[in-house]
């Protein structure tokens, strides 16, 4: 069977536009799979509606990370690594980055 995102333009925001587009990375659309645009029932050259085909609708999140925190985390890393490995004195940190990647607040 099978299945459609869709979002609406009129009114549309940018934070529907990137729910959209993460629906569809989130049920497996390859990058390169063209958007349908869909036009008005009156008005062919109207466009009313952006469509994307999927396979199935699998409900997962994606974590959005900052360029600023992905940076902050990676000096967390850059840190353990240049102790040899011991993440002792970067623990709280660590702790924040795991439950960052999990969905939890920091």
């Amino acid at each position: 069977m099978t299945m459609r995102i869709s979002v609406d333009l009129e009114n549309m925001t940018y934070g529907e536009l990137i729910e959209f587009a993460l629906a569809a990375r989130a049920s497996g659309v390859d990058p390169a799979t063209p958007v349908t645009q869909v036009p008005a029932a009156q008005d062919e050259d109207l466009i009313v509606r952006f469509e994307i085909e999927v396979d199935s609708l699998t409900g997962e999140d994606f974590i959005e990370i900052s360029p600023t925190d992905a940076r902050h985390y990676a000096g967390i890393i850059d840190s353990v690594l240049d102790n040899d490995g011991d993440a002792r004195a970067e623990q709280g940190a660590l702790t924040n980055l795991r439950d960052v990647l999990q969905g939890r607040p920091a």
